[in-house]
């Protein structure tokens, strides 16, 4: 919205109304969001474990069903008396799966209309008939049928709130340490695993690498078993085959990071350690934002070569290393040191910036108008 906003176009922005928004041209038409996930994070069992309980996450799919049946009817009531009383709309661009606005928004305004699809597992073709469709890489494509009408605009990062540190954690300044796991290594540098835990995002295999090359590693996030259907898996997963390699020594444990604590954590690590989709094969990332985001800290990535979204983030022996086995893995956390701090943050802004992304959205928008 900020960089629409920037370029002089005015947006109407349907939005959660939790939501707060004061950017030139952008008018916001909140829907109230009670009831929503976020209630049961406060919950005090969620609080203790850093999980959802098998109910919780049941409870959390019947309100987000719910309340995107709710969300989608206020959408198209609220769109229909807009155009009713004369509102001028030139493009729809829908950013969420709903099976109803797909199927009514493109007759309801006679508008070009585009779905911006985030997973590759919600395409179920002939939803998206009257819809251009939108996907981050070149691995999203990929997977779509071959007469999807399929655009690809690489999704960016906003790098201008995003510190950059030249130095790793033993060269930084004791004074410019400020999260109190980082200052109980006394000094050592340390390898960090960011993201959700789970098989699929190769958490083991991180704590595994570290171990091998004898590096410290932070582990940040939880287990988000959002699927009822493989809860226990999930859950199973996390308790019995990372928690006891949690030593509190060379593996920590940080838990959820906020924005803040998130680039604190990247920009004094000696590299990001994403193996996504290293021990469960079938994941593949539509995108892979903290790795963008780790770049423009200044931190290389080390990822998996078949990781989908990542992979194409990377120049391999640049800005980080593609792996392909763990021993390649290994070799490259060896090699780390032959990575320049500053080329990955100037590739961050050079290739991976929210710019480049609203300059490509804005050319298919112009675009579909001309057509």
């Amino acid at each position: 919205m900020s960089g629409l906003s920037k370029e002089g176009h005015k947006c109407l922005l349907f939005a959660p109304g939790s939501s707060e928004v004061d950017l030139p041209g952008v008018e916001l038409v909140g829907f109230s969001d009670r009831g929503s996930k976020e209630d049961l994070l406060e919950n005090e069992e969620y609080i203790s474990k850093g999980y959802l309980s098998r109910k919780q996450v049941q409870q959390s799919q019947k309100l987000a069903d719910k309340y995107s049946v709710e969300y989608s009817d206020f959408i198209l009531q609220e769109l229909k008396r807009r155009i009713q009383q004369g509102d001028s709309l030139d493009i729809l661009n829908l950013r969420f799966y709903s099976k109803r606005l797909l199927g009514e928004l493109p007759r309801l305004a006679g508008l070009p209309c585009v779905y911006s699809l985030h997973s590759p597992s919600r395409w179920l073709g002939s939803e998206f008939q009257g819809w251009t469709v939108t996907v981050h890489t070149n691995a999203m494509s990929g997977l779509l049928p071959k007469d999807a009408n399929a655009r690809i605009i690489r999704y960016g990062v906003r790098t201008d709130h995003i510190p950059f540190s030249a130095e790793v954690l033993s060269q930084a300044p004791q004074s410019e340490v400020k999260l109190e796991i980082q200052k109980q290594l006394d000094g050592r540098d340390y390898l960090l695993f960011l993201s959700s835990i789970g098989r699929h995002k190769g958490t083991k295999t991180a704590i595994e690498l570290a171990g091998k090359e004898g590096i410290p590693i932070i582990v940040a996030g939880t287990p988000q078993p959002n699927d009822p259907s493989t809860y226990d898996r999930s859950i199973k997963y996390f308790e019995q085959e990372i928690k006891p390699l949690i030593d509190g020594q060379n593996v920590l444990y940080f838990g959820n990071a906020n924005e803040e604590e998130k680039y604190e954590l990247m920009k004094f690590a000696k590299a990001l350690v994403f193996p996504s989709g290293f021990e469960d094969h079938s994941c593949k990332e539509a995108y892979g934002r903290v790795v963008a985001e780790s770049l423009a800290t200044g931190a290389p990535v080390v990822a998996y070569a078949n990781s989908g979204g990542p992979a194409e983030q990377i120049i391999d022996g640049e800005v980080g290393y593609l792996f392909s086995t763990f021993l390649e893995a290994a070799e490259a956390i060896r090699n780390l040191h032959r990575i320049d701090r500053g080329k990955c943050r100037k590739h961050a802004l050079r290739n991976l910036s929210a710019e480049i992304f609203v300059g490509e959205t804005i050319s298919l928008f112009e675009s579909l108008l001309i057509n």
